[in-house]
């Protein structure tokens, strides 16, 4: 900000300080965010008019800064989860028309098979490897940011999710979404790691792209209008102490939601282990 610099404005003999003739305030901002404020003072003396000021920084606070919820790795979805009341022909161009690929879906692919993955979860019919990365966080102006983000590699289907017309299994991948917590995203944060308790967060995002069979005909995800998506991140703590069947675990797309993040309610019933990778929720008060 520009200082006007201190000048004299008339002459005579010396004077005692009058009131001051203009005041205000200017706003500092950096790359368009506010970072302060400077008063200033513009009062008549001796030597004529003087300006004064001083600055003073923005200070944010929020209920807590380091609220946040960051995950990354890749799960199995039960088919016979998924697969519930799914029942329609393979909508012509669907798998032909892929959309474009982002980056992430090239990330922990799935093994190279045609078919469901076995898997305690669904002895029947099997699963579906799911790649996820997540990091919803509040920044310095007490906003939400970041995304939640999942692919479904190709090479995957399930054997009860079958094309009417053929009798053939429905290839699910490559299918993937984006989401932001904006317009008016959510994140709840309760409970603290320790020996026998974890920490959960539950968060609502907006799609931002969508595409492939799974999140657009199974999960109903759009762009256009943006669909909800309300995800469960349960910590468990530090993955030296993980096992087969003590680990952290979610719920997310394609499985249904069983979590209300404005309502603040959630079920554990639902939530599937994140099979390789980690999720670290912090915050809670």
């Amino acid at each position: 900000t520009a200082l006007l610099a201190a000048g004299t404005i008339g002459s005579g003999m010396a004077q005692a300080p009058a009131a001051p003739t203009e005041h205000g305030t200017l706003r500092l901002h950096y790359v368009q965010k506010p970072i302060g404020y400077e008063r200033y003072e513009i009062a008549r003396d001796a030597a004529g008019l003087r300006l004064s000021s001083e600055e003073a920084a923005i200070v944010t606070v929020a209920a807590n800064p380091n609220t946040l919820i960051v995950a990354g790795g890749r799960w199995l979805a039960p088919c016979s989860v998924i697969g519930v009341g799914f029942g329609t022909s393979l909508p012509a161009g669907t798998v032909a028309s892929r959309g474009s690929r982002p980056m992430s879906a090239m990330l922990l692919p799935a093994p190279l098979a045609s078919g469901s993955t076995p898997c305690d979860d669904d002895l029947q019919f099997g699963c579906i490897w799911v790649n996820i990365g997540a990091n919803v966080h509040y920044n310095g102006q007490n906003v939400l940011e970041g995304s939640i983000n999942e692919t479904i590699p190709e090479n995957q289907s399930c054997p009860n999710i079958v094309d009417s017309n053929t009798g053939q299994p429905i290839p699910l991948g490559p299918s993937h979404f984006d989401s932001k917590p904006t317009p008016t995203g959510c994140l709840f944060v309760s409970g603290k790691v320790t020996a026998t308790t974890a920490a959960t967060a539950l968060t609502t995002t907006y799609v931002t792209h969508v595409f492939g069979f799974t999140f657009v005909n199974i999960a109903g995800l759009s762009e256009n209008p943006s669909s909800p998506v309300h995800s469960q991140f349960v910590d468990v703590g530090n993955p030296s102490t993980f096992t087969d069947k003590f680990r952290d675990a979610l719920n997310a797309p394609p499985l249904p939601p069983n979590s209300d993040c404005e309502g603040r309610t959630s079920v554990t019933t639902g939530n599937v282990l994140l099979q390789h990778g980690n999720i670290n929720v912090y915050g809670a008060s």
